[in-house]
């Protein structure tokens, strides 16, 4: 009786840790965000052409409008991660930049960034249900220290892929 009852946990286990493995798609990261990375531009005496340079500001702030999530709160990096909204066609985010370049300067500055772009529902599996990825569209910005922006990838569907570039 005591050999059957192992015998029967045993197989019991195996069942249940077979039957219950994740499905490969659902372990990735599925929440998708807009990576936007910061950059300036470094201007070439020689070769007379602008260089984009990965810029860090002494402090950046980032919020989403029409939500109350503050994103960064006065954080040093050259790069954010942006969450688009799922259930609309366009988010919108706030950027308070601070920068130093030199003890004289001082740059205060805030942006508000409007995203525009199609949400694209992807079945995963009947276990994972469906992922929203994203197809970059438009860009409005103002232009209080952004200088520009550069799209590098359309397509927002993996997490740690730089998407656009930010130019300050």
């Amino acid at each position: 009786m005591q050999r059957s009852t192992i015998v029967l946990a045993i197989v019991s286990v195996f069942f249940a840790t077979c039957g219950c493995a994740p499905d490969e798609e659902c372990r990735k990261e599925n929440i998708i965000r807009m990576k936007a990375m910061l950059y300036t531009q470094s201007f070439n005496e020689t070769k007379k052409t602008y260089t984009p340079v990965e810029h860090t500001p002494d402090s950046l702030s980032v919020w989403g409008l029409g939500n109350d999530s503050l994103l960064y709160d006065r954080a040093q990096t050259n790069y954010v991660y942006l969450p688009l909204n799922k259930n609309a066609a366009s988010s919108t985010f706030v950027l308070h930049y601070w920068y130093s370049p030199d003890e004289n300067t001082h740059i205060d500055a805030q942006d508000t960034l409007v995203v525009s772009y199609v949400n694209t529902n992807t079945y995963i599996s009947l276990e994972c249900g469906c992922f929203v990825y994203q197809t970059l569209q438009d860009f409005q910005f103002t232009r209080h220290a952004l200088d520009s922006i550069e799209v590098l990838n359309q397509q927002v569907n993996t997490f740690d892929e730089e998407h656009i570039r930010l130019y300050y």
